[in-house]
C-alpha cells in the first residue's frame, strides 16, 4: 500500500533539518573548542574538537585545534612562538591531508618562522660553546672550538674566530714544544748526573771512585764483630762504577767484569759477593743482601739472598736500567715498560711493590725498601707497594725530572728546580722532618736517606731537611758546604763530592757511627761531567772507559818491560833498580842509587 502523499513530501525536509542541526553542532563544538583554547583549558578544548571529529572525521579545523592543544597555543598566531617544529605531530599530518591550501600555507609559514628561530638558537648555542672553549686556553679546547665555529661559519664572526683558534693553537704548541724541549733537556741532565755518581753512601760505609779507576772506602771503626769486609777495596783497579750495599761493595770494571768485597763473617752472607764469573756488565746495583748486574745485551744477572725471589731475573730481556729494594728487584725495559721479580715470601709481608705490569712510558725507576717508583716521560710519577707512611702518594706530581725513594718517603725534583715530597703519615716517632722541603729552589740533584733528604743547588751549595727526631746523627749538617757537584745520602750520614775531586761528609754523632764519614784524605775522586744529551754522555763515557783501559794496558806493559829489565840486571850482577854497580864486601850498596842489593845472583834461563 502506497504511503500518503503528505508523509512523502515531509521526508526531505526532515533530512535537511538533521544536516542543519549537525552542522550547527559541529560549528558550536569548534567555536567552544577555540574558546577553551583561549582560556588555556587544554583538556576541555581537546574534548570539543574530538566531538567535532565525531561528526566529521576529516575536519581539518578540528585537527588544527588538537594541534594547538598539543603545542599549547591559545590562538593561531601563537603557533609562531612554539619552541620546536611540529611537522612530526600526527594532528599536523592530518591537517596536511584534509586541509585546504590556504590552511596548509599558513602552517608552513609558522613552521618556517619556528625553524629559522631554532636554527638561530642552535647556531647561537654552538657559537657560545665555541667561545667558552676558547677561554679554556688549551690547544685541545681551541681545536674543538674551531670545529664548532666551522659548523656555524656564516654566523656572526665565526670565520674570523676559527682562524684565531688556529693561530692560538700554533702559539700554544710552540710554547709546549719549547717547554717539552726544556723538560727533556732537564730530564736527560738529571739522568746523566745520577748515572755518573762516583760516591756511594751505604748504611755503614762510604765508597769513592778515583779518576784513575781505583777505589777508596772509609775505614770501619765499629764493632769488629759486625764488620763484613765492605771497605776492603784498595786493590781494585780499572773500575768505572761503584755501588755500596748494606754490608758489601761492588765495582764494575771497564772490561765489563765485576768485583766485590770479600765477605768477612757468615751471619749475613748469602752469596751477594759471588760475581767473579760475570762479564759484559754495563751497570750494577748492590742491595742489602743481593747484587744485580745489567748486561750489554739487555739481560740481567743476580746473586745473593733469594728468599723473596729478588734474584729471579734470568728471563728478563731488553732491560736498560735496574733498581734494587730490600727484597725485590726492578728493571726498566727499552719500550718504557717495567718488570719486577715475583715475590715468593710470606704473603703477609707483601706490599705490592712488584705490581708494575701495567706501567708504560717510564724513563726512570727507583726502589724503596718495600715500594717502587716510576718516572714517566711526561713528568708524572707512579708508585706501588708499601704506603704506610704515604710514600706512594705521588698522584698529581707534574714536571718531575728525577726521583729518589727513601725508606718511608719519596722525593721528586721538578724541571724548575723546586722539590716535591710525599706527605708523611703514620708513626710520629719516625717523622724526622724528612719531608720538609718547602722553599727549596734552584735544585739540580736530590738524594733521599732513611730519615733525611738532601738537595744539591746549582751554585754548588747543599740543603737538607731540618731534622726533628731522635734518629739524628748529624746527617743534615751541610749548610757550610760549597763547590759540591754530587751528593749521596746514607742511613745516617751525607757525603758530597767537590769539583776538585775531594769529598766532604757530615760529622756523625752518637753510637751509630762506624767511620763512614772519614773521607778527609780523599783527593782524586772522579768528578762527573755534564753533557747536554744522553747520547753524547754515552759516547764520551765509552771513549773515557776506552782511554782508561788503554792507560791500564800501557802501564801493565811498562811493568812487564821493567820486570824483564830488572831480571837482566840481576843476571848481570848490577842493581836491578837502576843498573848501577855495587860496592862493599858484606853489605853491598849501589853506587848510583844507594839501594842495598836485594837479590841473589842467578842467570837467566835460556
Amino acid at each position: 500500500m502506497a504511503a500518503p502523499a503528505a508523509e512523502v513530501s515531509r521526508a526531505p525536509a526532515v533530512q535537511t533539518q538533521v544536516i542543519e542541526n549537525a552542522n550547527g553542532n559541529l560549528t558550536a563544538f569548534l567555536d567552544r573548542g577555540f574558546m577553551a583554547l583561549e582560556d588555556g583549558e587544554w583538556e576541555k578544548a581537546d574534548e570539543f574538537f574530538e566531538q567535532a571529529l565525531n561528526f566529521d572525521a576529516k575536519l581539518a579545523e578540528a585537527y588544527l585545534g588538537k594541534l594547538m592543544v598539543d603545542v599549547r597555543a591559545k590562538v593561531r598566531c601563537d603557533l609562531n612562538d612554539v619552541k620546536a617544529p611540529f611537522d612530526n605531530n600526527s594532528n599536523y599530518k592530518k591537517i596536511v591531508r584534509f586541509g585546504d591550501e590556504k590552511l596548509k600555507n599558513e602552517l608552513d609559514g609558522y613552521l618556517s618562522i619556528i625553524e629559522e628561530r631554532c636554527n638561530q638558537a642552535e647556531m647561537e648555542e654552538i657559537y657560545a660553546k665555541a667561545k667558552a672553549l676558547m677561554s679554556v686556553g688549551t690547544s685541545e679546547s681551541h681545536k674543538a672550538a674551531a670545529e664548532l665555529f666551522d659548523k656555524v661559519i656564516s654566523y656572526k664572526d665565526s670565520k674570523e674566530l676559527k682562524e684565531k683558534c688556529f693561530e692560538e693553537i700554533k702559539r700554544i704548541e710552540d710554547i709546549k714544544k719549547k717547554k717539552s724541549e726544556a723538560f727533556q733537556k732537564s730530564l736527560q741532565k738529571a739522568n746523566i748526573r745520577s748515572s755518573q755518581s762516583s760516591i756511594s753512601a751505604g748504611s755503614y760505609h762510604t765508597v769513592g771512585l778515583n779518576s784513575d779507576g781505583t777505589v777508596v772506602a772509609t775505614r770501619y771503626t765499629g764493632d769488629i764483630g759486625n764488620y763484613s769486609g765492605q771497605c776492603d777495596v784498595y786493590q781494585w783497579t780499572d773500575i768505572s762504577a761503584v755501588s755500596a750495599g748494606e754490608y758489601h761493595t761492588v765495582g764494575l770494571k771497564t772490561d765489563g767484569s765485576v768485583v766485590a768485597t770479600k765477605y768477612v763473617g757468615v751471619d749475613r752472607y748469602n752469596g751477594q759477593c759471588d760475581v767473579s764469573g760475570w762479564s759484559d756488565i754495563v751497570a750494577i746495583s748492590a742491595g742489602s743482601y743481593h747484587t744485580v748486574g745489567l748486561k750489554s745485551d739487555g739481560r740481567v744477572v743476580a746473586v745473593g739472598e733469594n728468599e723473596y725471589g729478588q734474584c729471579n731475573v734470568s728471563e728478563w730481556t731488553d732491560i736498560v736500567a735496574i733498581a734494587v729494594g730490600t727484597a725485590h728487584t726492578v728493571g726498566l725495559k727499552s719500550d718504557g715498560t717495567v718488570v719486577a721479580t715475583n715475590y715468593t715470601g710470606f704473603k703477609d709481608f707483601y706490599c705490592g711493590q712488584c705490581d708494575v705490569s701495567g706501567w708504560s712510558d717510564i724513563v726512570a725507576i727507583s726502589a724503596g725498601s718495600a715500594y717502587t717508583i716510576g718516572l714517566k716521560a711526561d713528568g708524572t710519577v707512579i708508585a706501588v707497594g708499601d704506603n704506610e707512611h704515604g710514600q706512594c702518594n705521588v698522584l698529581g706530581w707534574l714536571d718531575i725530572v728525577a726521583i729518589s725513594a727513601g725508606t718511608s718517603h719519596t722525593v721528586g725534583l721538578k724541571s724548575d728546580g723546586t722539590v716535591v715530597v710525599t706527605e708523611y703519615i703514620g708513626d710520629t716517632e719516625l717523622n724526622c722532618g724528612q719531608c720538609d722541603v718547602l722553599g727549596w729552589t734552584d735544585i739540580v740533584a736530590i738524594s733521599a736517606g732513611k730519615y733525611h733528604t738532601v738537595g744539591l743547588k746549582s751554585d754548588g751549595t747543599v740543603v737538607a731537611t731540618k731534622f726533628s727526631g731522635k734518629y739524628y746523627y748529624g746527617q743534615c749538617e751541610v749548610s757550610d758546604w760549597t763547590d759540591i757537584v754530587s751528593i749521596s745520602a746514607g742511613y745516617g750520614h751525607t757525603v758530597g763530592l767537590k769539583s776538585d775531586g775531594t769529598v766532604v761528609a757530615t760529622k756523625s754523632m752518637g753510637n751509630y757511627y762506624k767511620g763512614e764519614c772519614e773521607v778527609s784524605g780523599w783527593r782524586n775522586i772522579a768528578v762527573p761531567i755534564l753533557y747536554d744529551t744522553m747520547e753524547e754522555y754515552k759516547q764520551k763515557k765509552k771513549e773515557r772507559d776506552q782511554e782508561t783501559a788503554a792507560k791500564t794496558q800501557m802501564m801493565e806493559e811498562k811493568r812487564r818491560e821493567f820486570e824483564q829489565l830488572k831480571a837482566q840486571r840481576r843476571s848481570a850482577g848490577v842493581c836491578q833498580h837502576c843498573g848501577g854497580s855495587f860496592k862493599g864486601l858484606l853489605f853491598k850498596t849501589c853506587t848510583k842509587c844507594g839501594k842495598k842489593k836485594d837479590y841473589e845472583c842467578y842467570k837467566l834461563k835460556e
